[in-house]
């Protein structure tokens, strides 16, 4: 699924082109080369490719390997992304204190314990909370939530 495509360099001396697509993961960039090449009637193949976003993350706020080696300890910890906050399509949903344990433990809760925040886009998958903290990723199922992923451990 392409959302936009923008041309964003032609040379036709050298028979190039450069183009910025905006797609939906799983698209083929160098079918769409050929694509190109065989609606022209001349073929087509990429010398190049770069990702410049996928999800949050975005080439303008990547760090190249010899920059990170002279940063702090500080400065890198600015730049670390929450785990819970790179989880976009899952819905949030809050558990009750006194089934923190049990989530952590890998036990079912009741839903009837828990708290949607959020939808979930994808698959009734949840990031989980107690309070603020993160603890995991929930499945909601029938009438309970089962954990699928422990990521906190008391």
């Amino acid at each position: 699924e392409i959302y936009s495509n923008e041309i964003t360099r032609l040379d036709l001396e050298k028979g190039e082109i450069e183009f910025d697509v905006t797609c939906k993961k799983g698209t083929y960039i160098r079918t769409i080369c050929d694509d190109i090449g065989r609606q022209l009637g001349c073929g087509a193949v990429m010398t190049a490719l770069s990702r410049t976003a996928s999800g949050i993350f975005t080439i303008e706020d990547a760090v190249d390997i010899e920059t990170l080696c002279e940063m702090s300890d500080k400065e890198i910890e600015d730049l670390v992304i929450p785990m819970e906050d790179t989880l976009t399509y899952l819905g949030k949903m809050t558990i009750n204190d006194n089934r923190v344990t049990a989530f952590c433990s890998g036990n079912p809760t009741y839903l009837t314990n828990c708290r949607i925040i959020e939808r979930s886009g994808f698959k009734n998958i949840y990031k989980i909370f107690a309070g603020n903290v993160f603890l995991g990723i929930g499945k909601s199922r029938e009438n309970e939530m089962v954990p699928v992923k422990v990521l906190f451990h008391q």
